[in-house]
């Protein structure tokens, strides 16, 4: 489960004096700044227990830090804009502030709370910190490896709760004595404003040049992860596409090969060979065209037939046979044969009938049989 610490820095804390020199860091030690741990769950933040800043081995496995700096280390100013636009009023506190700021607006870190007022105009309490106090608090922190996400004060929040009773009248006038006037230091009231804090901060310190910069970091490192994979992902997708590509056309090769060998087997003869598919098409349109002649008719069995009945005078001098139709021309010695030739030919054949028929000069009977033949 995810744990949270607001590590609660006390006005005494080191953290907020001088910078120190190497020689001076053992004062660190004596911190009486606290850490008030908190963890994650369903319903927001449950507080756990609270812990001495000091000592570091008990809040190892701590996952996030949020910080609570005293009032004594902000500086104040309540200042009025005729407009209510957050981000406008962001834009103009820096050049409100460069009255007010010797070495300039551009040495400290602020942010601001709105007090009051209208769509027309409002009043914002402006909370600021120079740069270099806070730089130096985040290399404190930094020395033990923590990183705070929010830079908050919970002074501040304590004023402003104050400052919300109807019987403290001319809080926004005084708020300076105040921030001075601040309670004792109550542990158990801070350990509430801390939970406060983690809901909704009061002010946050920690932007610009101080951001914090992990949830960025983790983005693009999450950004970076996802482009890695979509990369990976493409070029898995091109290298299966190549393969099959590659396996297609060795099969296709194969496959050519086999039909040439076959080619060359059927048709020995045909020594050139560039298309096979259409030359092989080619042959079979040659064969189609041989084999109409003998198309629908047993030719063997019906030369058997006609040898079997012929007439003993009876002669055929020429046979045609073209796509299941017969054509015989023959000669016999008397008219009195054709009726008995048309009779058994009607034995084998289908649709017998005798033609043209005329006397040659011999004396002989020459005729015309078409009929149809038996079928293969």
């Amino acid at each position: 489960m995810k744990k949270v610490g607001v590590i609660d820095i006390h006005t005494n804390s080191p953290m907020c004096g001088p910078h120190p020199s190497s020689q001076e860091t053992k004062q660190y030690e004596d911190d009486q700044s606290l850490i008030h741990l908190f963890k994650i769950t369903g319903d927001g933040y449950t507080y756990e227990t609270t812990l001495d800043y000091v000592s570091q081995n008990n809040w190892m496995d701590i996952d996030e830090f949020y910080v609570s700096v005293p009032a004594s280390v902000l500086d104040f100013r309540i200042l009025n804009f005729p407009f209510s636009d957050r981000e406008k009023i962001t834009k103009a506190i820096p050049l409100e502030l460069d009255n007010y700021i010797i070495s300039g607006p551009e040495e400290i870190i602020f942010d601001s709370i709105i007090m009051g007022g209208d769509d027309s105009s409002v009043e914002a309490l402006v909370a600021y910190v120079r740069k270099d106090v806070l730089s130096h608090i985040l290399t404190q922190l930094a020395r033990k490896n923590i990183d705070p996400r929010v830079i908050t004060s919970i002074d501040l929040q304590t004023v402003l709760k104050a400052g919300e009773d109807p019987a403290w009248e001319g809080f926004q006038t005084s708020i300076a004595e105040h921030l001075i006037g601040i309670k004792k230091w109550d542990q158990n009231q801070r350990i509430i404003a801390a939970e406060n804090e983690l809901a909704k901060p009061t002010i946050n310190l920690r932007i610009g040049q101080f951001a914090y910069k992990k949830d960025a970091e983790r983005t693009g490192k999450a950004l970076r992860i996802t482009v890695l994979l979509a990369c990976l992902l493409a070029f898995g997708v091109h290298a299966s596409i190549m393969f099959q590509a590659i396996m297609i056309k060795k099969e296709i090769a194969t496959i050519t090969s086999d039909m040439r060998g076959s080619y060359s087997s059927l048709f020995p003869g045909d020594k050139k060979t560039i298309d096979v598919l259409n030359q092989l098409k080619s042959h079979i349109r040659e064969i189609e065209e041989k084999s109409d002649t003998l198309t629908g008719i047993a030719t063997l069995q019906f030369l058997m037939d006609l040898s079997k009945r012929r007439e003993l005078h009876t002669v055929y001098t020429d046979i045609q046979i073209e796509k299941g139709l017969i054509k015989m021309k023959a000669e016999t010695s008397s008219m009195d044969d054709l009726s008995k030739i048309e009779m058994k030919l009607s034995e084998f054949l289908q649709d017998v009938s005798i033609s043209d028929v005329k006397t040659s000069a011999h004396g002989k009977i020459l005729f015309t049989v078409i009929a149809k033949g038996q079928s293969l």
